[in-house]
């Protein structure tokens, strides 16, 4: 009957709670959307479900079949009792089985919430203190705001930093004009020139305001002394070599072609010449001022670590409620145990009444079989007698050696009907 003892999953068994015996992890943590172990249960019984029942069923009628061809008017309903009560064995083992490992299950449930219920305890204060001093740092940032920035909603842009990138556009196109009457034979080296340029004068003075304005106190005077010189020195190379730029290409700026059309350089300038390529030359240096200038804004590194204070804070108080409604479900959390000692008691019943079920079964298959009403009487009052057996705590097992005779008198007065007579069978 019953392939109770089918091959199972492979795997280790040291934390099964489900009836497929397969590895299952208790959650641990409810923030990462697990459900808390306060509605952790053990699995179900098989002999709860009523597919299986149906299989023992289907089990007995095929495995018997060949029995119950076998049989005449002569057969006694008790004939398969026997072999009922022998494989019925494996499955009451089947079920000693699940209840052992629903034990094992509910005491792993039971310690893991302990567990849990300490480490919240321990956790729950902690996450207060750091939400209380987190408060105070947001009250004390709470006046801060950023005085260049660009606001689009919830989102906030230093305004420093466009005002970079267009400084940086500016002195491309600017220095390309000057630049490429010198490397006029190069255009990959003119290009390249030209971006470190830009870079040198305006990325650097960007930077310079962003340590000005982010410089905390983790941060030693000696680096940011290093930095600040650093940063200092390449504006200044860049506005020097601007104006070295503009100067020495004065000959071929203000040139002019001969009626041969030969360029020639000019070799003399005028006061206005020479102002006109110093002013040009400035504008390097004027971008680099307004990219430092939009960049230095205190108060929008202050408004920034606010904004990300206020998001952390808000996800520590909705962790926070979480952990401390775990914590109250897991106190009063009722045992895993209860609900399944009365399921085990159900599954209980249905284990004797599967017994019962299958031996009525097969008397029921030996009646089909023969066709006969007298027969199908007899195999009722077998039936009948079974039943009553069980209900006045007689032993529902075949027959012993004591009722022996008994036995022998009921294999001798099977009565069967043939037409309207009744013959005892001898």
């Amino acid at each position: 009957m019953f392939h109770m003892l089918d091959k199972k999953k492979q795997g280790s068994f040291g934390s099964k709670n489900m009836e497929e015996y397969t590895p299952a992890f208790l959650p641990q943590n409810v923030e990462d959307g697990h459900t808390d172990l306060s509605t952790f249960i053990v699995g179900d019984y098989s002999l709860l479900k009523d597919t299986f029942l149906a299989e023992r069923y289907a089990e007995c009628e095929r495995k018997f079949s060949p029995l119950v061809q076998m049989s005449d008017h002569y057969t006694v309903g008790e004939m398969a009792d026997a072999y009922v009560d022998a494989e019925w064995e494996f499955v009451k083992n089947k079920h000693r089985e699940e209840v052992a490992m629903h034990e094992l299950s509910g005491k792993n449930i039971v310690k893991a919430r302990m567990v849990r219920i300490q480490e919240l305890k321990e956790r729950i204060p902690k996450l207060h203190e750091k939400v209380a001093k987190r408060q105070l740092r947001i009250d004390a940032l709470a006046d801060k705001h950023a005085k260049y920035a660009i606001r689009m909603g919830k989102r906030m842009i230093q305004l420093g930093l466009p005002i970079t990138a267009m400084a940086i556009v500016l002195d491309f196109f600017t220095n390309t004009e000057f630049v490429q009457s010198i490397l006029y034979s190069n255009v990959n080296m003119l290009r390249i020139l030209v971006v470190c340029l830009c870079l040198i004068s305006d990325a650097s003075m960007h930077a310079l305001g962003n340590l000005i304005s982010k410089k905390s106190d983790s941060m030693s005077t000696c680096m940011y002394r290093t930095f600040f010189a650093i940063f200092m020195f390449l504006f200044l190379v860049s506005v020097l070599g601007s104006i070295a730029i503009r100067v020495g290409s004065m000959p071929l700026t203000y040139g002019t072609f001969d009626a041969k059309g030969n360029f020639v350089g000019k070799q003399t300038f005028t006061v206005a010449e020479y102002a006109l390529a110093i002013v040009s030359s400035l504008a390097t240096a004027v971008t680099g001022v307004l990219s430092f200038f939009f960049s230095v804004d205190k108060d929008y590194c202050l408004e920034k670590e606010c904004i990300r204070l206020k998001a952390e804070q808000e996800q520590d108080e909705k962790l926070c409620v979480q952990l401390e409604a775990e914590l109250a479900s897991l106190e009063q959390a009722a045992d895993p145990m209860i609900c399944d000692r009365e399921r085990r008691k159900a599954a209980e019943a249905n284990l004797e009444a599967l017994r019962k079920g299958l031996k009525i079964h097969m008397r029921k298959l030996l009646a089909l079989h023969q066709q006969d009403a007298a027969y199908a009487d007899a195999m009722t009052e077998s039936a009948q007698k079974l039943l009553e057996n069980t209900k006045t705590g007689g032993v529902i097992e075949t027959e012993k050696s004591t009722d022996t005779d008994e036995v022998q008198k009921s294999k001798k007065t099977m009565i069967f009907h043939e037409g309207r007579e009744y013959k005892e069978a001898v």
